[in-house]
């Protein structure tokens, strides 16, 4: 994820007590706020799916329950 250090100046910050759905809580947060999210119409990295992956794992799964979503 790219974001310009006016993001930052203007108070959003990523929450790292959460390890798993930090950066959707982030982006949701820069949308609430209005922030405009272009896309960028080329590969720049690669994302695997397994079953070791953050995203996947019980304590995901936690975090998004404590974080009511």
């Amino acid at each position: 994820m790219f974001f310009r250090r006016r993001v930052v100046d203007d108070g959003l910050h990523f929450n790292f007590q959460r390890k798993a759905i930090a950066n959707a809580e982030f982006v949701i947060e820069l949308i609430r706020k209005g922030y405009s999210i272009p896309n960028i119409s080329r590969y720049v990295s690669v994302f695997t799916l397994t079953e070791s992956n953050l995203g996947a794992s019980g304590s995901a799964k936690k975090e998004l329950a404590e974080a009511g979503k």
